[in-house]
């Protein structure tokens, strides 16, 4: 993709002469048709590319002539059809473009393009030409032509996301770090957008987007409709900028009109009017540390403002309000979108949708790269990103150079004197010099003023279920302390044994501490700590997800690996060698009772105690842990060939070799118990999808008159009616929760423990205010005390049934954060299973190669030779047993060490091969003398040559 000049002629061009600028890479033909309708936004790969080459100083940039002659850009460059690539003239570098008579060829010029090259090149001129550059299109109330560029720089793009993320390695690795070579992003005519897997080009003619939007936003270029347009446009104009103004910076910041105003007040367009901002209302707090500062803006009444200091100028302003890392001004995307936390120090209340509303002693999380030069910054609620709009920075304070705020996303307890623990949600301030290698920093908590005995929670009401909840709980509180009174003062032995208030204890006491929970979780973040919740639950499932999508992975390598293969034919094996011992077990007799019997019985041992030697490397861990069947103690105590073959027969017998298999089929079935569990886990996750509707936060509790819009007008878990039947169901999880009651008159679905005991509660509440009544109705001098004990009764069953109908709401939170302990805990367990699999498997592939090429062909050796010895006359069963015992114990010596035959061992795999090549040609023999001299040979000259 190269640049030309859209929707122009080349007489035209050639006409403007060289204010335009010769540095450019022309493209033929000059008409280009681009369709709006396949704008889209940037792939992320091609804005990381961006990211990264415009971090470059414009100076060590390349210039379009160097530029166009580099192969690997041409060659990722997305190539037109009918074109062709010329350069016209020199280059010319920003050095020429700083001198004067530059400059006053700009003024001379009435596009918007020379707005963008002014705003280049300002900072490296005097204020008095800057503002000169400036004047001729601040003044210009005419909409600018069709076509306006400023071809300086040169602009390639990567196809796709792919190909951008080899452009992004190939730029780190190579051009920046050599040539420093980058490519250059400031054209306000073309835009870069991604449709399907092309990039296109797009005029301004159309709606476009800024620099920083083309390069950064993430957001759809979406044009709005005549009403929001003529919206936006009366809305700047309210602010004192005049019509056409307004319409131009709204098109070039895709109709964004908090970007529309931060490019207006840059430029300079004069305001007729200030915005209402709101006025300092009471002094400033000073905060909970020393070394608060508050600072001032030009934007509020100074006359009014007690914060009020010697900045003078929007500037002054905006350096105060610089993020604490002190990167100063903010050039490219990672900056623009770099956030802080800052803390407020006066009150503030929202006048329109745009505004945030703040309290004093608050945090928030600010934008400072989008602050105007009016005093406005953008910021939202570090713990509910909802709540979000614009402050008036006079009310934030300034932190102390090296210090910033941060928010803690993880609790952590102190494990150390020098440590300090931290809980989720917190603001700490850390000091940045003080950071460890080791990822330590030096952190101090917020000072807090005791404001009150009770939580937040407890003065803050959100609704009226809130307030309902904290009466319930007070009432809780005041009936057990007169069951506790009435059981001290020995009042109630003498008529019920003090059984009822033993009864309206047990009655409380659960219920008020599920109340306390509630309460504790209900304030005006209850939203962002279910959606908090909720993504923890998510994060964890995907967790697990990947966790056994790993073991099922390991899983079917295992089916495919080679290790099954060895096992089944050390299982062979084995059945081979025992049935050469039933058979010899006859046949010997007569020889070990001969001359040259113990010779032969001797010899015999010998041969069983070299095959056992080989069978105990069918082991997953043979060079630890052998697979030992028989002592050679055992074997010495045997007096005959018949002796030794019953017991090595009985040991073989009860020795199966399926380490492998057995391990594969714990581990699909423990796979299938963990998808399962993941299943029962994530089945809950449709009740947890709707938020809970509260009340927009509110200053102080007046907002109680502002009840709830709608409310669920029956509850799931009772229904009346249906068919005559009695069951009781529960489900099959771990706590045996929903159950499901069946019976002749309804249907009830008991939610969890907590939802039992609230049940319970009521019809033991019932109970206690029946039999206060009846005591009332038949005793004489019970009345006053048991008509306060029934009053206090029905407020508490008041509350309790007032939980019942938003159970389901109200135990959302509580649901998933139990289901996300029971997540941590399953993913805990699953990785320890997931390392266990991977260490037994991992050590299977470590052992292959020893078993292919040389446990497997050795027990193929081995069962030629006991094949042969079988068929031996008597007389020569002597002879051919010793030689083989000899030959076979010879190879095992020259095998060396079973470390070295591991995957990662000293011997290499073609000399593996090799050795168990030359084993399997020796058993193909059908003599037994010629598998010996062959044998033998190879044991002093091949193998060795192998080796070496």
């Amino acid at each position: 993709m190269l640049l030309g000049y859209p929707d122009e002629d080349r007489r035209e061009l050639e006409s403007r002469g060289p204010t335009r600028g010769v540095d450019v890479i022309e493209l033929l033909p000059y008409h280009f048709k681009f369709s709006p309708a396949d704008w889209q936004e940037l792939s992320p790969g091609v804005n990381q590319l961006l990211s990264r080459l415009l971090a470059e100083r414009e100076l060590d940039r390349w210039p379009a002539k160097a530029a166009a002659k580099c192969e690997w850009l041409l060659r990722q460059a997305p190539q037109p059809v009918g074109t062709r690539v010329q350069v016209a003239g020199d280059a010319i570098g920003l050095e020429k473009m700083r001198t004067s008579p530059y400059v006053e060829q700009l003024q001379r010029c009435r596009t918007h393009t020379k707005d963008e090259a002014a705003e280049l090149i300002a900072p490296k001129v005097s204020p008095s030409k800057a503002m000169a550059a400036r004047q001729p299109s601040l003044n210009s109330e005419d909409e600018p032509p069709p076509s306006k560029i400023f071809p300086i720089e040169l602009f390639i793009c990567c196809p796709t996301a792919v190909a951008a993320k080899k452009a992004t390695a190939y730029f780190t690795g190579h051009r920046i770090a050599d040539a420093r070579c980058a490519l250059f992003a400031r054209f306000p005519v073309i835009l870069i957008t991604q449709s399907s897997d092309r990039v296109v080009m797009a005029p301004t003619g159309s709606s476009q987007k800024s620099s920083a939007t083309v390069w950064g936003a993430t957001k759809r270029c979406v044009v709005p409709a005549g009403d929001a347009m003529a919206g936006h446009i009366a809305h700047l104009k309210d602010m004192g900028f005049c019509e056409s103004q307004a319409r131009k910076a709204l098109a070039e910041c895709v109709w964004d009109v908090n970007r529309a105003i931060d490019l207006l007040v840059s430029r300079g367009a004069a305001a007729l009017a200030k915005p209402a901002l709101p006025k300092a209302g009471a002094k400033e707090s000073s905060g909970s540390s020393d070394h608060t500062e508050v600072v001032s803006n030009k934007g509020i009444d100074l006359d009014n403002s007690s914060t009020a200091s010697g900045v003078s100028t929007p500037r002054c302003c905006a350096s105060s309000v610089a993020p604490e890392s002190g990167h100063g001004e903010l050039k490219d995307d990672e900056e623009r979108n770099k956030r802080s936390i800052r803390r407020v120090c006066r009150k503030v209340t929202s006048q329109d949708a745009q505004q945030l509303s703040a309290d004093p002693g608050e945090f928030v999380r600010v934008w400072p790269f989008y602050e105007t030069e009016l005093g406005w910054i953008y910021a939202e609620d570090p713990t509910d990103a909802s709540r979000a709009g614009w402050l008036p920075t006079a009310i934030l304070e300034s932190i102390e150079a090296g210090h910033e705020w941060v928010y803690v996303q993880k609790a952590m307890p102190a494990l150390h004197a020098n440590q300090v623990g931290v809980e989720e949600g917190e603001i700490l301030k850390i000091n940045l010099a003080s950071r460890t290698p080791e990822g330590w920093v030096y952190a101090q908590k917020e000072k807090t003023e005791v404001k009150a005995l009770l939580p937040g929670t407890w003065l803050k009401l959100q609704d009226w279920t809130h307030l309902i909840l904290v009466v319930g709980t007070i009432a809780c509180t005041i009936q057990m302390l007169i069951s506790i009174v009435t059981m001290v003062n020995r009042e109630c032995q003498e008529y019920t044994l003090c059984a009822k208030e033993v009864l309206s204890l047990v009655f409380i006491s659960p219920c008020i501490w599920y109340i306390l929970s509630v309460i504790s979780q209900y304030d005006d973040r209850l939203q962002a700590k279910q959606r908090a919740a909720k993504l923890e639950k998510e994060n964890l499932a995907k967790s697990y997800n990947d966790l056994l999508s790993d073991m099922d992975g390991l899983l079917s390598k295992s089916a495919e690996s080679s290790a099954g293969l060895a096992e089944r034919t050390f299982e062979s094996k084995r059945r081979d060698f025992q049935r050469f011992l039933e058979r010899v077990k006859d046949k010997y007799k007569i020889s070990s009772s001969s001359k040259d019997g113990e010779q032969v019985l001797r010899q015999f041992k010998r041969f069983c105690q070299n095959w056992l030697k080989v069978f105990q490397e069918c082991s997953i861990d043979p060079i630890n842990h052998p697979k030992k069947v028989v002592d050679d103690k055992d074997l010495e105590h045997c007096t005959s060939i018949p002796q030794v073959a019953d017991l090595c027969l009985d040991r073989l017998k009860k020795t199966e070799v399926r380490f492998i298999s057995t391990q594969r089929d714990q581990d699909a079935q423990l796979l299938r118990k963990n998808k399962n569990d993941l299943r029962r886990m994530t089945q809950s996750e449709a009740r947890h999808t709707q938020l809970l509707e509260l009340p927009a936060p509110a200053s102080s509790s007046a907002s109680l008159g502002s009840s709830r819009g709608t409310r669920k007008g029956r509850l799931s878990w009772l229904q009346l009616g249906g068919p005559r039947q009695f069951y009781i169901k529960s489900s099959q999880t771990k706590d045996s929760y929903p159950k499901e009651i069946r019976c002749f008159c309804g249907h009830l679905i008991i939610l969890s423990f907590e939802h039992a005991k609230l049940l319970i509660g009521i019809f033991a509440g019932l109970l206690l205010i029946v039999y206060d009544v009846y005591v009332m109705a038949t005793k004489d001098g019970f009345g006053s005390s048991m008509f306060l004990s029934v009053l206090d009764l029905l407020v508490v069953e008041v509350c309790l049934l007032v939980m019942l109908c938003r159970f389901e709401e109200l135990d959302i939170i509580q649901q998933l954060e139990r289901e996300v302990k029971e997540l941590a805990r399953q993913n805990e367990q699953v990785e320890k299973q997931r390392e266990k699999m991977t260490e037994f498997w991992s050590n299977a592939q470590q052992l292959t190669e020893l078993w292919l090429y040389r446990t497997v062909p050795r027990l193929d050796l081995y069962k030629e030779v006991h094949n042969q010895l079988e068929d031996s006359s008597s007389e020569d069963l002597l002879h051919h047993m010793a030689g083989a015992n000899q030959q076979l114990e010879d190879l095992e010596r020259q095998l060396g060490a079973l470390q070295d035959w591991k995957q990662d061992g000293q011997i290499s795999p073609d000399t593996k091969k090799g050795i168990g090549k030359a084993i399997n040609e020796i058993s193909k023999e059908s003599e037994l003398d010629k598998m010996l001299e062959k044998l033998e040979e190879a044991t002093s000259n091949k193998i060795k040559a192998l080796k070496s």
